[in-house]
């Protein structure tokens, strides 16, 4: 995240909090303290900003993220000294957020373009999205299969199990949005080739339908059908 703000008899403090769980906390080194009895100016403070990082175990099990201020100070006269934390915005698996798009939670705070100063204790907040916190990108230098059970049988239907594969796998397949995409599609071998053939394609469609349900595309999808189970195997690339 980028951050910093005013310094008085000491910088201030940011906490992080993941579902009011202390996560992790940094003294803002990037902010400016009092010169010549002057508390830094707007423009000052702005430019002096620096990034501070901290990891978030298992983000996708989190309902929300807090950046708390609880260190505020201030001289008797706040022109000639006074604590305040600036959050300019975070970013979350390479997406970022500006700090105005947060919940404010501060008795007294300040919007600066994309920054929020904190001019009490305070926090900014954001709850989970719908859609999920965003997954980090993972480089597709390597192929990755996940391979599911079967579907019913003479059906292009998945089974409940396949189906319950499916939901824990997408997490995974979200991360891998920017690869390709090859579903290769089994039946069993029995039948008349032109029979399974319209199976084994009917069965990638099916599955292929299921992942666009649950959110999840790509630009490359490349479908292969194949006899010889009743398997079904997801590559990205």
């Amino acid at each position: 995240m980028r951050a910093g703000g005013q310094s008085y008899n000491g910088p201030p403090i940011l906490q992080v909090f993941a579902d009011d769980k202390l996560v992790g906390q940094a003294e803002m080194t990037s902010a400016l303290d009092v010169v010549d009895g002057k508390v830094a100016a707007t423009g000052e403070v702005l430019a002096s900003m620096g990034t501070y990082s901290f990891v978030v175990k298992d983000l996708e099990k989190v309902q929300k993220i807090e950046l708390r201020y609880a260190n505020d100070a201030s001289n008797d006269d706040p022109s000639k000294g006074d604590r305040n934390l600036w959050i300019a915005g975070i970013e979350l698996n390479g997406k970022s957020y500006n700090a105005t798009d947060l919940k404010i939670s501060a008795n007294h705070s300040e919007a600066y373009g994309e920054a929020i100063a904190l001019y009490s204790n305070g926090s900014l907040e954001m709850m989970r999205p719908e859609a999920g916190w965003p997954q980090p990108k993972v480089a597709c230098k390597l192929p990755k299969t996940i391979q599911l059970t079967g579907f019913e049988s003479n059906s292009p239907m998945l089974t409940a199990q396949s189906m319950a594969e499916v939901k824990r796998a997408i997490p995974t397949l979200r991360a891998l949005r920017d690869c390709s995409l090859i579903i290769r599609a089994r039946t069993s071998r029995a039948g008349a080739p032109g029979g399974l053939q319209k199976l084994a394609s009917a069965r990638a469609a099916e599955l292929l339908k299921q992942l666009r349900n649950a959110g999840l595309s790509w630009k490359d999808v490349r479908v292969e059908t194949l006899t010889g189970d009743r398997l079904v195997e997801i590559d990205v690339q």
